[in-house]
C-alpha cells in the first residue's frame, strides 16, 4: 500500500493521489466537485494533485514558500499564497494534502484550534511528507481526520497480498536493470580491451598488405585490403567472444592476454622474429628453398 501510494502521488495520471483519496477515504459528503481543498507544497505531488482535483472541480488553494511555480498552478485554476498564510488557509479548508520537506511539522493541535472555528465542520488532513507536516497528536481533535504514512502503513495489513505483489514486481524490475547495468559496464570496461586486440590484427593486415601490394593501383589495393581485413574481423570473432566473457568473469588475467594477443605478433617494422614477412611464412617451405605465399603479379 506505501509503495502503491508513492507511485500514485508521483505519476498522477488516471490514479492520482486525489483520485485515490477520494475512493479509498470516501464517506458521505466527500465527493471533491466544490470542495475546498488546500495543497501545501509546490513540489511535484502538488502538481499531480492540483491537476487532478481541477479536473474534479475543487476550489483549491496553494500555499507555498516560494512562488516560482505560481503562474503553473494559478494557469490550472489554482489561487496561491504564502506559506505565512497557512493558519488562515486551513481554517477555510475541507481537505488539505502536504507535501514539502520541512524538517519540522507544520501543522499542529494548537493551530488548528485557533484557526478553526466553532462549528467550522470537519477536517480531512493528508501528510505525505517525512519528516511528518503534521503533528500526529491532531488526532484527537473530534473533527480532524489525519491521513499519513503511518496510517497507510497500517491500512496496507488489510491489502498484504496487493503489498507483497508490488514488492516482487519492484524486485523483478531492480533485478532486471541492474543486469542491463552490469551489461553495460562490462561492456564499456571491455571496449579499450577489444579495440587493442582488433587494431593489432588489422595492424598486422595492413603491415603485410603494404609488404606485397606496394606496386599495385589503388583501386585494386583497397579492394585486397578490404577482403583482408573482412578476414581479419572473422578471426578475431571468437578472441572477442572470449574476452567479453573474461571482463565479465573479472579474469583480468586473460583480458590482458586477449588484448594484446597480437601486440608482440609483428617486431617494428612489421617483421616476424625469423626477419621475414608473416605472408612470406609457408608450412610446406623447405630449408632450403623459399617461395611467396602470395605472388602478387600474377
Amino acid at each position: 500500500m506505501l509503495l502503491k501510494t508513492f507511485s500514485l502521488a508521483i505519476e498522477g495520471e488516471s490514479h492520482g493521489t486525489f483520485v485515490w483519496l477520494r475512493h479509498r477515504y470516501r464517506r458521505p459528503g466527500d465527493a471533491p466537485a466544490g470542495k475546498r481543498l488546500l495543497v501545501v507544497g509546490a513540489g511535484q505531488v502538488a502538481s499531480v494533485v492540483v491537476a487532478r482535483a481541477a479536473q474534479a472541480r475543487a476550489v483549491i488553494t496553494v500555499c507555498s514558500r516560494t512562488r516560482r511555480s505560481a503562474d503553473r498552478f494559478s494557469a490550472a485554476g489554482a489561487t496561491v499564497v504564502d506559506l505565512r498564510d497557512l493558519a488562515r488557509c486551513l481554517a477555510a479548508s475541507d481537505i488539505a494534502i502536504l507535501a514539502t520537506t520541512a524538517p519540522q511539522p507544520l501543522v499542529d493541535t494548537r493551530m488548528l484550534r485557533s484557526a478553526r472555528a466553532a462549528g467550522a465542520g470537519p477536517l480531512t488532513l493528508v501528510d505525505l511528507s517525512m519528516p511528518r507536516n503534521v503533528d500526529p497528536a491532531v488526532r484527537a481533535l473530534p473533527w480532524v481526520r489525519l491521513i499519513d504514512l503511518a496510517g497507510l502503513w497500517s491500512d496496507g495489513d488489510s491489502d498484504a497480498g496487493d503489498l507483497v505483489h508490488d514488492l516482487a514486481a519492484t524486485e523483478e524490475i531492480i533485478e532486471t536493470e541492474l543486469r542491463r547495468y552490469l551489461r553495460w559496464l562490462a561492456g564499456r570496461s571491455a571496449a579499450a580491451a577489444l579495440h587493442r586486440m582488433r587494431s593489432g590484427a588489422e595492424d598486422i593486415a595492413r603491415e603485410e598488405l603494404a609488404r606485397v601490394a606496394g606496386e599495385l593501383p589503388a583501386e585494386v589495393r583497397s579492394s585486397m585490403e578490404r577482403v583482408l581485413l573482412k578476414t581479419v574481423h572473422r578471426l578475431v570473432h571468437k578472441p572477442t567472444l572470449e574476452l567479453r566473457a573474461a571482463v565479465e568473469a573479472d579474469d583480468s588475467d586473460l583480458v590482458s592476454v586477449l588484448a594484446g594477443l597480437f601486440d608482440a605478433a609483428l617486431s617494428p617494422g612489421g617483421r616476424t622474429a625469423d626477419g621475414a614477412g608473416l605472408l612470406a611464412a609457408d608450412p610446406d617451405t623447405t630449408a632450403g628453398a623459399r617461395r611467396p605465399a602470395l605472388d602478387v603479379q600474377r
